[in-house]
């Protein structure tokens, strides 16, 4: 059986540095440059870590955009749902002035 030699690759310093600045700078997402380096997820997040400049209470939140979009479309489902709750209520009252209206004018509908 063959087995595979690992690859094991380091990477300096000021290029850590820059990818960091990138995701922080959303000019690329985390998954992006795990897969254009073949690099986990993991240890870019630990770059980030590592090498932040900003103040230790400040947090970076790195979102993946599907999770953003599904944010984003939740909140529009969300209106449309409000939109039609209103427009059932109005047919629901619009509906009952007319079998009011019908009964005092004895007409059947």
């Amino acid at each position: 059986m063959e087995t595979k030699l690992r690859q094991v690759r380091h990477f300096s310093k000021e290029f850590k540095k820059e990818k960091m600045q990138s995701v922080t700078d959303k000019q690329v997402t985390v998954r992006e440059l795990s897969k254009l380096y073949s690099v986990s997820e993991t240890a870019i997040c630990r770059w980030i870590k590592t090498y932040n400049t900003l103040p230790s209470q400040e947090t970076i939140v790195v979102e993946k955009v599907i999770e953003e979009l599904k944010t984003c479309r939740f909140k529009k489902i969300a209106a449309l749902e409000g939109i039609i709750g209103k427009q059932q209520v109005e047919v629901f009252f619009l509906e009952s002035v007319i079998a009011c209206g019908s009964e005092l004018l004895g007409e059947g509908l």
